[in-house]
């Protein structure tokens, strides 16, 4: 599997199919039990390497944020961002926010936001560092559907906007068919299925891909295509 720099990479498939294992693997908080994970022309993960996960330049955002409740806003952005002058630091961190749209949020706490502010917030943090790779797993679960068709054009658009390389996680396939310029196709571990998202919907290479996609879903298509 191969992302190319400044793609979206869609991953599905059902649950337990590995999806999450993936981003972790990638990530550097699981070790592959075998082959190679490279970032960049670097390698991460292999019979001889493993690089830790705070070395590897990669930003992720985890199912619901997962910011750091004790930290305001700010705190939780300029995280990553160690080793800097803290002017350097702080202006990033307000850049961020100033791109996510909550300036006015810096001061407070993850438990004073919403639930797509949250969302919005860890993706700020994800992308402070200026990661070769964000993954992103299941960032639009539990929202409502409004919330979520919300957020996920804001995620898109930021994620755009800075030209990011992005693997999403999602079981909802149609935020994957909006959000992604491929599809990755997970069944037990292993990747059964890959490439642009029409081809993937109209020619699903077997029946399990086939009954991963709603028949409703292909009206996003012409969003993606």
């Amino acid at each position: 599997l191969v992302i190319k720099e400044g793609e979206i990479l869609g991953v599905v498939g059902a649950s337990g199919s590995g999806k999450t294992t993936l981003i972790r693997m990638i990530a550097g908080l699981e070790k592959p039990s075998a082959g190679e994970i490279s970032v960049g022309n670097r390698v991460v993960a292999g019979p001889k390497d493993f690089v830790r996960a705070e070395k590897r330049g990669v930003g992720l955002v985890f199912q619901e944020g997962a910011l750091f409740p004790h930290m305001t806003v700010l705190n939780n952005v300029t995280y990553g961002l160690h080793g800097l002058p803290k002017s350097v630091r702080m202006g990033k961190a307000e850049e961020m926010l100033a791109m996510v749209g909550l300036p006015h949020k810096r001061l407070s706490y993850p438990h004073e936001l919403s639930g797509g502010e949250r969302q919005r917030i860890a993706l700020a943090r994800a992308l402070a560092p200026d990661p070769e790779v964000v993954l992103l797993d299941e960032p639009f679960s539990n929202l409502d559907p409004s919330l979520r068709a919300y957020l996920r054009n804001q995620l898109l658009d930021i994620i755009r906007r800075v030209g990011a390389t992005a693997v999403v996680v999602t079981h909802d396939v149609l935020d994957a068919l909006i959000i992604a310029d491929r599809l990755a196709v997970f069944r037990e571990g292993i990747l059964v299925q890959c490439g642009p998202n029409d081809e993937v919907y109209h020619s699903p290479k077997d029946a399990y891909c086939a009954r991963l996609f709603r028949r409703d879903a292909a009206s996003a298509l012409p969003r993606v295509v």
